[in-house]
């Protein structure tokens, strides 16, 4: 049966020490990971609203001039819904 083991007050805070350390830097490890995560989604949203709206606004600038057969829509008919 294993015993248990006490260990001397400056041991304990030692431990203590280096236990909240490793709490400490894997919360910041995390707070990183998470913020550049947070700020990647806010890109790409931004970038597909943007692209999303170009394309759109060119589509429809275009028709008047170029009709509806040689509009950009049908020169690059992307498809704009990720699903």
């Amino acid at each position: 049966m294993n015993e248990i083991k006490y260990i001397e007050p400056q041991q304990e805070s030692q431990l203590y020490n280096d236990v909240c350390q490793i709490i400490d830097g894997a919360r910041s490890r995390i707070a990183t990971y998470v913020n550049a995560e947070a700020c990647l989604t806010n890109w790409y949203v931004g970038k597909r609203i943007k692209e999303d709206i170009l394309y759109e606004t060119l589509c429809t600038q275009c028709v008047p001039f170029f009709g509806r057969r040689n509009s950009v829509r049908n020169a690059y008919p992307i498809e704009l819904d990720p699903s």
